[in-house]
């Protein structure tokens, strides 16, 4: 399992690849670079840990970039052993669920610095999600279409009554992708459980920013983090129909 640990380093550095040059290019292409003025990061940032630390800041516009890089490669290296002491000895889930759990940590910290969840990223984990589908015991192809439908119906209600309400930014059709891989990954009724979670943990996210923040009820704030992390809970769990009971 520690060995999956250095593993998650190791995937944590081309997450945050992906991630930093999204941030400048909008283009999710494996490459260290500056968020301020996408110059190509020294090769010693490719160091897990280390990298980040011997290049705090980008030599071209002083941008600091080790706390953000530190962040998702600790991230992914903490998901990464979780799921490792879930699935050790199966394999085939073993590779799914990591492979899912690095596109939602880029997903998470995309939407956590720029407010949108990349279709791209979306697609990929919705394919996977499907063609892996059979593998995962008590799901199914048939459980995990009717799930990301769901999701994606839900949200979409969720996304047309928000704008009434509160106005443009409140949830973006991006949340409505993201339930929708959600729904492929888990899928029918699983979906309604981790949906759920995720819009809870948003709404404690919104109080915080309300009540210690001091933000106003019409400030925006990214529900794309809650819906991963109640995901990657749920895939922590065995991505089963009672997840609850392992507490």
């Amino acid at each position: 399992m520690y060995l999956l640990a250095l593993l998650g380093l190791c995937a944590g550095v081309l997450v945050e690849a992906a991630v930093s040059c999204y941030h400048f290019s909008g283009r999710l292409t494996p490459r260290l670079c500056c968020r301020g003025c996408g110059r190509p990061l020294p090769v010693a940032s490719w160091i897990p840990v280390a990298g980040p630390l011997l290049n705090r800041t980008c030599a071209a516009c002083g941008r600091p970039s080790w706390f953000r890089a530190l962040q998702i490669e600790l991230a992914t290296a903490v998901t990464f052993f979780v799921l490792s002491g879930q699935y050790w000895g199966q394999p085939v889930l073993l590779l799914v669920s990591l492979a899912e759990a690095a596109l939602l940590v880029a997903v998470l910290f995309i939407d956590l610095e720029l407010r949108l969840i990349p279709t791209p990223l979306i697609a990929l984990l919705v394919l996977l999600a499907l063609v892996s589908a059979a593998a995962w015991p008590g799901l199914g192809l048939w459980n995990a279409i009717l799930g990301g439908v769901l999701g994606y119906a839900s949200f979409g209600l969720l996304v047309i009554a928000a704008r009434v309400v509160f106005g443009e930014g409140a949830f973006g059709l991006g949340d409505a992708n993201l339930a929708l891989a959600i729904g492929c990954i888990t899928g029918y009724p699983l979906v309604v459980f981790a949906l759920s979670s995720g819009v809870f943990l948003g709404g404690l996210g919104a109080l915080f920013m309300v009540a210690v923040a001091r933000r106003g009820l019409r400030s925006t704030m990214p529900y794309g983090p809650y819906l991963v992390l109640a995901v990657l809970y749920v895939l922590a769990h065995g991505n089963t129909l009672n997840p609850l009971v392992r507490l």
